[in-house]
């Protein structure tokens, strides 16, 4: 069950990024840097591998885990470089691209709870 919601938690955020990204793109190319976009799109592209991967077959755990690492660490990334390059008036949108602590905290916390569920052993027994 966790799965499940974990993978629709997974693209509902892919689908905002997805969005915030084409918008971004086609209104206002100059307003971050080129390096925030890559990063976001890379972000968009496993989430959407994630989706596909989910229509042919079940998914595995792993790939849930290796897309919420992904997430976590674009975030900081993108804040760091951020912070490191220029200085913007930041909106909505631009935390939706460029991401915010909480896309890095959401992150681990779900590799913690999918990894924690692993370790259970779960036994079905029929009446």
């Amino acid at each position: 069950m966790l799965k499940k919601i974990a993978f629709w938690f997974a693209a509902v955020i892919t689908a905002g990024k997805f969005a915030g990204l084409a918008i971004m793109l086609s209104n206002d190319i100059e307003r971050l840097p080129v390096v925030v976009y890559v990063v976001c799109g890379v972000v968009v592209l496993l989430g959407v591998i994630l989706i596909c991967k989910r229509i042919i077959r079940p998914i595995k755990q792993r790939d849930l885990l290796v897309y919420y690492g992904v997430l976590a660490v674009a975030a900081l990334f993108n804040l760091f470089f951020m912070r490191l390059s220029t200085r913007i008036e930041a909106v909505f949108l631009d935390f939706v691209v460029i991401g915010t602590f909480l896309d890095t905290m959401l992150g681990i916390a779900w590799i913690a709870a999918l990894l924690r569920e692993r370790k259970y052993i779960r036994v079905q027994m029929h009446r």
